[in-house]
């Protein structure tokens, strides 16, 4: 076809709108099964590799994505062999849904992430520099629900705040969890 001025065009069929609607589909599914294969196989990385370098490849991850720089200290977890494996992937997907609605939500560029082993808890801290959580701190979306339900189970306890100065730190500490 040419317009006109001679020019040739391209004519987009009627239907384009429908196919990109199914291919925006097709790729929400195919990303969500990719997720869900993400958080079935956590626990044998956990168990193959170590709590640490599961840790260290979903940081490592992210930043490679170039969304987010998140920083990461770790103290202690040398001897993950006394922890029942159930607890370390609560941990580790405890982290991961907090990395996840920071890159989805907060709008940070850099997000700082403690994980520190006490003599008798651990403590997980979220510390981003984005827009901040909603001002009256309410849970919303399955995600933080999720986090928040994983908690009370462990008989731990949760801190979130809206900073002054911009952004959200989480704060979680668990009691130690040791394999009977």
């Amino acid at each position: 076809d040419r317009d006109v001025t001679g020019v040739q065009t391209c004519a987009l069929p009627i239907y384009s709108k429908e196919k990109l609607q199914k291919t925006q589909d097709v790729l929400f599914m195919v990303s969500t099964t990719i997720r869900e294969l993400s958080h079935r196989l956590t626990p044998l990385a956990i168990e193959k590799y170590g709590f640490g370098r599961a840790v260290e490849d979903l940081v490592e991850t992210i930043n490679m994505s170039g969304k987010l720089s998140v920083q990461l200290v770790v103290v202690g977890f040398g001897d993950m062999n006394k922890y029942p494996a159930a607890f370390l992937s609560d941990l580790y997907r405890m982290l991961q849904e907090l990395l996840h609605n920071v890159v989805k939500h907060a709008q940070a560029a850099h997000v700082l992430v403690e994980m520190v082993e006490h003599d008798r808890e651990i403590s997980l801290v979220v510390d981003d520099d984005g827009i901040g959580i909603n001002k009256d701190n309410t849970v919303k979306g399955k995600g933080l629900e999720t986090v928040h339900s994983k908690i009370a189970y462990l008989k731990g306890k949760v801190e979130i705040e809206r900073k002054k100065e911009g952004g959200t730190l989480i704060v979680i500490e668990l009691p130690i969890v040791q394999k009977v």
